[in-house]
C-alpha cells in the first residue's frame, strides 16, 4: 500500500488549515458574523492546525505517525459531523427558526461547558440561515467537504502507514520475486 510522505503530509495539512484560517479572517473582516456552529467548526480547524504544526515539527516515527493521523482524522471527522448538522439545519430551517433566543455569550456564562456545547448542537440560533453561497454550496458545505477529505487522508495514513524499513523490505521482496519470475 502506498502512503504519503510524512513530512509532506503534515506540511500540506498545516498550510491548508492556515489558508482556511486566512479565509475565515477575510470573511469576518468583510462583515459576515459566524454562528455558534461555525464557531465550533473554527475551533476544530484551530485544533487541526495546532496538531498539524506539532506533528510537522516533531517528525514522528511509526507509532507517532499513527497517533497524529488518528487524532487529526478524528477531530476532522467530528468537525465534519458538525458541518453536516449545520447543512441539515440550512435545508430544514422551519424546524430551527427561533429555537434558541439566547445569545452565545449568555449560554456560555449560564451553562456548564458540556451543557453549552450540547445547546449549540441542538438549538443554535442563526445557524439555519445562509449568508454566503458559492456555486450553490454554503460555507458549511465547503467546510464539510474539506473536513471529510482531511479526515479520509489521515485515516488512510493511520490504517496503512508502513515505516520506511518495512516499506523497503517489501520493495526488495517484490524485486526478488520479479527476478525469480513469481508474479502475484
Amino acid at each position: 500500500m502506498r502512503t504519503f510522505k510524512i513530512a509532506t503530509l503534515y506540511q500540506i495539512s498545516f498550510i491548508a488549515c492556515c489558508i482556511l484560517i486566512l479565509a475565515i479572517i477575510y470573511f469576518v473582516a468583510s462583515g459576515l458574523k459566524p454562528c455558534p456552529m461555525c464557531l465550533l467548526q473554527q475551533l476544530g480547524l484551530i485544533c487541526l492546525t495546532v496538531i498539524s504544526f506539532i506533528a510537522m515539527i516533531h517528525k514522528p516515527k511509526s507509532t507517532g505517525v499513527r497517533v497524529y493521523s488518528f487524532l487529526l482524522g478524528l477531530i476532522a471527522l467530528v468537525t465534519a459531523l458538525i458541518a453536516a448538522k449545520q447543512i441539515w439545519m440550512q435545508y430544514h430551517p422551519e424546524q430551527y427558526i427561533g429555537s434558541c433566543q439566547a445569545g452565545v455569550d449568555t449560554l456560555f456564562h449560564n451553562l456548564p461547558f458540556l451543557g453549552f456545547v450540547k445547546s449549540l448542537l441542538h438549538s443554535a440560533p442563526g445557524c439555519e440561515t445562509v449568508d454566503w453561497r458559492f456555486l450553490g454550496l454554503s460555507m458549511a458545505g465547503y467546510s464539510f467537504i474539506f473536513f471529510i477529505v482531511f479526515s479520509a487522508i489521515h485515516f488512510w495514513q493511520f490504517l496503512f502507514f508502513l515505516p520506511a524499513s518495512q516499506f523497503s523490505h517489501l520493495k526488495n521482496q517484490e524485486r526478488k520475486d520479479h527476478k525469480d519470475g513469481r508474479l502475484y
